[in-house]
């Protein structure tokens, strides 16, 4: 959450299973297919970025989806709201009304998302 905190609202795994407070007691008690049946959410943020964040755009979650793939539905459920992606290894850099990714590996970088 630290990249998305800053939107208006981040595509967010926080909701699965297997990320509770007691995940541990969770994982003993449910099965692989349960801990793999989860939708991406979309929350609230601060509101400094008027866009939706989409962290780890380039990864797939343990439910298996895509953050990319999984971007099109947050896009259709709100079709006015502008969405970045920002893959693992990068961080999207906004100073004013300028914004630049930066790579940390040389390869992942931000998306504007339409």
């Amino acid at each position: 959450a630290g990249a998305g905190c800053w939107f208006s609202s981040l595509h967010t795994d926080s909701l699965r299973p297997d990320n509770m407070k007691n995940k541990e007691h969770v994982k003993n008690e449910l099965s692989e297919e349960e801990l793999a049946d989860w939708d991406y959410t979309k929350i609230s943020a601060l509101g400094f970025v008027d866009a939706v964040c989409i962290p780890h755009f380039d990864k797939a979650g343990t439910n298996g989806v895509g953050r990319e793939e999984d971007a099109e539905r947050i896009l259709q459920e709100s079709p006015t709201t502008p969405a970045i992606g920002v893959d693992e290894n990068a961080a999207l850099v906004v100073v004013g009304n300028e914004a630049i990714a930066v790579s940390g590996d040389g390869k992942a970088t931000c998306h504007v998302i339409v």
